[in-house]
């Protein structure tokens, strides 16, 4: 499973369909669509490995930081298609709208991550986003 380092994901998927879920531990999961995700891109984290950046909406950014002051010290699930890409313990409130998911991508892996994102490939038929 790819870990989170601290990140998210802003683009704007092709399709109108939620593209991304947070599964929190407590609370409701929180799916994010077109108008939820500003960017979505390949990008490098601190260490200079492949990573997936993204920008969340103003909006989102309230709702994302309200699920995750709910949730600290637990587990947040961050799923594209009903697939977990990456389940972070929250160490503290998230408010800011500048996400990355790092973990063990190829330069290639984040590329087709973003592109994924973004355009919402494959999840037409998953209701989980």
């Amino acid at each position: 499973m790819k870990a989170l380092l601290l990140a998210f994901l802003a683009a704007t998927p092709a399709a109108a369909q939620e593209v991304l879920t947070a599964v929190p531990t407590n609370g409701t999961p929180l799916a994010f669509g077109p108008s939820d995700l500003r960017s979505v891109q390949p990008t490098f984290d601190h260490d200079g490995q492949p990573a997936v950046a993204f920008v969340l909406s103003d909006e989102t950014v309230r709702r994302f930081g309200e699920m995750t002051a709910r949730n600290v010290r637990e587990i947040i699930e961050l799923r594209l298609c009903g697939e977990v890409l990456t389940a972070p313990r929250v160490m503290e409130p998230i408010l800011g709208g500048a996400l990355q998911i790092t973990g063990s991508f190829t330069v290639a892996e984040a590329t087709d991550l973003a592109l994924r994102i973004r355009d919402g490939i494959g999840c037409a038929d998953d209701p989980m986003g």
